[in-house]
């Protein structure tokens, strides 16, 4: 191509511009607050920052089914994340902008990844279009953007590493003769490079290919491809998790103990009444942030290929991304983390190439008069959709996923998606393809609002959604520390503790295992330590009574900052004290946005004299 020729290809300028959007709405949520298991990650990495191990303190975090020690290693998973979160860290410090920097950076090259994914997949002439169209509807996703600033495995490393392996699959699928042993390697050495970020997802690749392989009329290509990767590169990942655990004396087991234990609790009873309750709670959540218009497009475009697999009787290549997007969505259909669908993320790639390819291909065929018209009617439905979502609807999907159950949301969605069906049965793309386009105009005029919305509010935008109060609460947790002269350890949500001054002690998740989950009973003392504090993530009205409950007249409420309450001991609090506070049912805390807890606002409850005033008013 020349220069000239390249400077007029549209992605020469319109890709630049939609990642710089990407950037100016990611910019804007850096220095948000840590909430749950980023602290982990962030206390992990600033680990290997400093001595190169990920050793840190966990708070005597549960281990395995046991209560574990205060400090721990990280091996939840294998830690390429951490190490590429450390070297983050190395270069420009710990910070919640480095970490949250890290992963932004990460998913805009996995954005370049999906341009070229849908570049390897869409056919002329809908080529160069159709892979801008997928890095905005990738792009444009608030899970995509949230699981970017999100310290975690599965929006960074893990997304990033999928793509490529299933790029480079699409690439070197039909090598033959010496060029095949290459080929292979190459594939085997990014497998095993996928495996040292998670020990799960990467293994879906492989059945994929196989019955991709199968369905092309080459099962025995498909085996021998599967067969050779899974073999070599897991051999791969093993003999160099080997070497490196023997380098650093890390514990060679724990990632594959830790992936067995969450294999089996996500699997839970396997009752069919235990399956159908966790699809109720927690798919409502999951359509919320991939949107219901997305996964109405979504299911047009499967069936669409579908047909077109019976009419020809051979898959193409976007047929491989339908089924990688797919079998991920599946697998982790009915799990959450914290309220957040992060496991979800490495379907989105997949996704986006699957709708664009559908969409352009389809719209590539209409009559040409009628695309101009088409595409300003298209365009006016995106800004008119991001006008309504951005006054009536905001983030209530995620903040009240049951808010999806209206007109405007599933049922509007579900009425689409029938008709989208109906139409991708037909070879014609008249009916289809501008149906498809206003739908996903309709996602694209929400996403838009929803990841604009995101950068002006002050709650969490991911974990436990709408919650607040981590860094204020963390100064009213200095100031009882110093007025009661508490050494440690105390019982702490980690995403406070971890803005304090004094960082020794038990995470809530294991005490709340404790006292929820197994149903042991507290008298003030806890693994041998006498605990004279308790700071609760209370935003849940069920975790709100189980602290209530087993703290009883024990512990005296302080202060309560957003979504966090602070016990002290009672026979520590000196002077006259009010009676503790009545137990309250949680409505108060359900929406961050009411009048009644703004964000960042505190509530004194029986604070003693000796107390000084800066504890109950929250001060930063």
């Amino acid at each position: 191509m020349s220069a000239l020729g390249f400077l007029r290809h549209p992605a020469c300028w319109l890709l630049p511009a939609v990642l710089a959007a990407y950037f100016w709405v990611t910019a804007a949520q850096l220095d948000a607050p840590f909430a749950w298991d980023e602290v982990n990650f962030f206390w992990n990495a600033e680990a290997i920052a400093r001595h190169g191990v990920p050793y840190a303190n966990a708070g005597f975090l549960s281990d395995r089914g046991t209560i574990g020690k205060q400090y721990q290693y990280g091996l939840w998973h294998p830690p390429l994340y951490l190490y590429t979160l450390g070297l983050g860290f190395k270069l420009f410090g710990p910070s919640e902008t480095t970490a949250r920097g890290v992963g932004v950076v990460i998913m805009a090259l996995t954005a370049l990844g999906v341009y070229a994914l849908a570049r390897q997949t869409i056919p002329t002439p809908a080529r160069d279009w159709g892979a801008l169209l997928a890095v905005v509807i990738f792009l444009a996703s608030p899970l995509v953007i949230q699981s970017a600033l999100v310290l975690d495995i599965d929006g960074t490393v893990l997304t990033l590493l999928v793509v490529l392996w299933a790029l480079a699959y699409l690439r070197l699928e039909d090598t033959h003769g010496r060029r095949l042993v290459v080929a292979l390697a190459l594939l085997s050495g990014l497998f095993a490079v996928a495996l040292w970020a998670k020990l799960t997802t990467p293994f879906f690749l492989l059945g994929v290919v196989l019955v991709y392989q199968t369905l092309r009329g080459q099962p025995l290509r498909g085996l021998a491809h599967a067969s050779a990767v899974g073999v070599f590169g897991g051999l791969l990942f093993w003999g160099t998790w080997d070497l490196a655990c023997r380098q650093l004396g890390m514990p060679f087991e724990m990632p594959f103990q830790v992936t067995w234990l969450e294999l089996h609790d996500a699997v839970g009873s396997g009752h069919s009444a235990e399956l159908a309750e966790r699809v109720e709670s927690q798919a409502l959540p999951i359509l919320a942030w991939v949107s219901p218009y997305l996964v109405a497009v979504y299911v047009g475009a499967g069936v669409a290929r579908l047909a077109a697999l019976a009419r020809r009787r051979r898959l193409e290549p976007v047929d491989f991304l339908l089924g990688v997007g797919t079998v991920i969505a599946l697998v982790y259909f009915v799990k959450l983390a914290a309220g957040f669908p992060k496991y979800h993320i490495a379907m989105m790639p997949f996704w986006a190439v699957v709708l664009a390819h559908w969409l352009t291909v389809s719209w590539a065929r209409l009559p040409r008069p009628a695309v101009p018209v088409l595409l300003v009617l298209t365009g006016e439905a995106v800004i008119g959709a991001a006008w309504y979502a951005r006054t009536f609807i905001a983030d209530s999907w995620m903040l009240f996923p049951q808010a999806l159950e209206t007109l405007e949301a599933l049922g509007i969605a579900l009425l689409l998606g029938f008709f989208l069906v109906q139409g991708a049965l037909f070879r014609t793309p008249a009916f289809a393809a501008p149906l498809a386009g206003f739908t996903l105009a309709l996602y694209l005029g929400w996403a838009i609002s929803a990841d604009w919305y995101h950068t002006q509010v002050t709650y969490s935008t991911n974990y436990w959604y709408g919650s607040t109060g981590q860094r204020q609460m963390a100064v009213a947790v200095n100031d009882l520390l110093r007025t009661y002269n508490i050494k440690g350890p105390y019982i702490g949500a980690k995403e406070v503790v971890v803005y304090t001054d004094n960082q020794f002690f038990l995470d809530q998740d294991t005490v709340y295992w404790l006292w929820s989950e197994r149903g042991e009973a507290f008298d003030g003392q806890l693994l041998g330590y006498d605990i004279h504090l308790v700071v609760a993530w209370v935003r849940d009205p069920w975790v709100r009574h189980v602290f209530m409950e087993r703290l009883g007249d024990r512990y005296v409420p302080m202060v309560e900052i957003g979504d966090y309450l602070a016990f002290v001991q009672r026979t520590l609090v000196t002077g006259p004290a009010a009676p503790p506070a009545t137990e309250a049912s949680g409505d108060e805390h359900d929406d961050p946005r009411g009048e009644e807890a703004p964000p960042g606002t505190a509530t004194a409850v029986g604070i003693p004299a000796a107390a000084s005033s800066a504890v109950w008013r929250g001060e930063p």
